[in-house]
């Protein structure tokens, strides 16, 4: 029994170790026949503060964007009332600016966002803007309680407590190992 129990807890720290861990940004998200990534500085937009936005654009065949001019157009989303279970949801246009792709098929520009609703950012170039990708923003609004006076501290905090965890865990390896070997008399 303590075998499977040991074999058990070895798969558990396997699979948190050694898991790959999915980005939290930059996710791909697939429009008609191209492709977009989404990559923003610092990664969950602060209200009130300035935000580095690059979209980085590519057909199905990976192959990037180069030298297209289009225009950046961020649109504000307030739900003015719910229509059953889906809200209706009203789009304000807060932000166009033109905008030429590089040679990697990125377009980057900045912005601050003024509220902590949700914003759908898009890319739209061709004739009429009728090829378009794009992806939805929610801001982080911080208030005064969430901001750390002293990092240093949490981060010192945080590494005890890991370290802590490794010693607990080889304590608790340890025992299961020497009770499964002791001799019985």
């Amino acid at each position: 029994m303590r075998r499977y129990l040991f074999a058990v807890c070895l798969l558990i720290l396997a699979f948190c170790v050694f898991v790959p861990s999915a980005r939290a940004h930059g996710d791909d998200e697939e429009e008609d026949i191209y492709e977009m990534s989404l990559s923003q500085v610092p990664p969950a937009p602060i209200v009130g503060k300035e935000a580095n936005i690059t979209l980085s654009i590519k057909d199905k065949n990976g192959v990037s964007t180069k030298s297209v001019i289009g225009v950046i157009i961020v649109k504000q989303l307030k739900v003015k009332q719910y229509v059953g279970v889906e809200p209706e949801v009203e789009e304000i246009e807060v932000y166009r600016e033109k905008k030429v792709a590089d040679d990697a098929g990125q377009v980057t520009f900045s912005y601050t966002f003024a509220t902590d609703s949700e914003y759908d950012v898009e890319f739209a170039w061709g004739s009429n803007e009728n090829e378009s990708v794009g992806e939805i923003i929610k801001p982080v609004k911080i208030t005064s309680a969430q901001v750390t006076k002293n990092p240093m501290r949490d981060i010192l905090l945080y590494s005890l407590i890991g370290i802590g965890g490794v010693i607990v865990g080889a304590f608790a390896t340890f025992i299961l190992l020497t009770a499964t070997f002791r001799r019985k008399n």
